[in-house]
């Protein structure tokens, strides 16, 4: 799964799923206007209901908040 990351505004945060080379198994996810805490959330939840075993998150920026969430929920980034 990869996740870019955005913070309010017109922008979305994205993610993109992929099973082995196929990236149409999963629909893209979009969300406008969620803070960092909200999308952190929302990353939990698709790797628990899609069963992730590897999440890619532009962490630079914005999305570093996402992945300091992720660590400090006990997920390893």
């Amino acid at each position: 799964m990869g996740v870019d990351v955005a913070r309010f505004g017109d922008d979305k945060t994205v993610f993109a799923f992929r099973q082995g080379r196929n990236a149409r198994v999963i629909p893209f996810q979009r969300y406008t206007g969620d803070n960092t805490m909200i999308v952190a959330d929302h990353v939990a939840e698709a790797i628990l209901r899609y069963n992730i075993d590897k999440v890619f998150i532009d962490g630079v920026g914005v999305g570093g908040g996402v992945v300091d969430r992720l660590v400090q929920m006990g997920y390893s980034m």
